[in-house]
């Protein structure tokens, strides 16, 4: 299901913080700071094509409030679950 959103976050430090154990778990700096201002925000997931973060967050999955995911497989995702 898509959800139209129009919700911004103020960062504050309790994502600085958050922010900087990603990126001890190998996270680049900026990536590291958008996970931790969608986990805080309540997103469901975050979709990118990077390669390097979509390795990181499947090799990090356990340890992030979020799924990391390339958008053509939520697309996939959401295609399979419409047909069932």
């Amino acid at each position: 299901m898509l959800v139209d959103c129009d919700h911004s976050i103020d960062l504050e430090d309790v994502d600085i913080a958050r922010a900087e154990e990603l990126e001890a778990l190998g996270f680049a700096d900026f990536d590291a700071l958008h996970i931790a201002c969608a986990e805080r925000g309540g997103a469901d997931l975050f979709l990118t094509t990077d390669d390097r973060l979509l390795r990181s967050g499947e090799r990090h999955r356990s340890q992030l409030r979020i799924r990391v995911l390339n958008p053509i497989y939520w697309l996939d995702e959401l295609s399979k679950e419409k047909a069932e």
